[in-house]
């Protein structure tokens, strides 16, 4: 289960610009709902496999002992953005799987991470760490486009079945707590209107990453019930 609202939140980043508005949106739910943030960062580590075993031991050990120098590292490159510097942890993995293993291991209440907004091609050649976070992770997840100027939302738009009694505590909760409007659509009532307000979608339900590939906008997906 997870606190509603989040007290304890997990940033991912990759160290790129792209986590830098993820980042400074954690830093403003953190002052907002007094949570506490940790930040990960996940590397996946391939060994040649014409290696001998005692090769392969070397490179981990290597890769350990670089590991606890990277992860001070992490928690200063994203300092500025929060505006404290937090608790790091660096992972060995990949990504998605990183990340929600760590979600899951230190209980977090919240997932933020940035998403690159990769199209077409580029998208499933690269593949989407965004996406797949949302699908695995037993966590609510809240994506944060690359290029976003982070502004405390003034819409909160849940998008999903208008009888989910769970789905709308979790909306009129973050509604409430930054004072926004709450709008309520059901997934297959079309797109929402164009504002230039800054919003926050929510979105509840089956397959929540297809709407992550629709907006811009901060999207917190929240996992089904179990």
């Amino acid at each position: 289960m997870f606190a509603v609202p989040p007290k304890h939140i997990l940033l991912a980043t990759d160290l790129s610009e792209a986590s830098a508005p993820a980042a400074a949106y954690a830093g403003l739910l953190a002052r907002r709902f007094g949570a506490r943030v940790m930040v990960v960062h996940a590397e996946h580590l391939e060994l040649p496999p014409y290696f001998a075993p005692e090769q392969h031991e070397r490179l981990r050990e290597e890769a350990a002992a670089a590991r606890e120098r990277a992860t001070r590292l992490v928690a200063e490159s994203v300092a500025g953005a929060l505006g404290f510097v937090p608790e790091a942890r660096v992972v060995e993995g990949h990504p998605a799987d990183a990340i929600a293993s760590c979600a899951r291991e230190c209980q977090a209440d919240l997932v933020v991470m940035g998403t690159h907004g990769r199209r077409g091609v580029r998208r499933l050649w690269l593949g989407s760490v965004a996406e797949s976070v949302v699908r695995e992770c037993e966590r609510p997840v809240l994506t944060v486009h690359a290029g976003t100027r982070v502004e405390a939302p003034t819409v909160v738009e849940l998008v999903g079945n208008p009888l989910d009694v769970r789905a709308n505590e979790i909306a009129a909760t973050w509604a409430q707590a930054f004072g926004a409007s709450l709008q309520c659509r059901a997934p297959d009532a079309g797109p929402s209107p164009s504002t230039e307000s800054p919003a926050l979608i929510i979105a509840a339900g089956d397959h929540p990453e297809r709407g992550l590939r629709r907006t811009t906008q901060p999207f917190l997906a929240l996992p089904l019930s179990r």
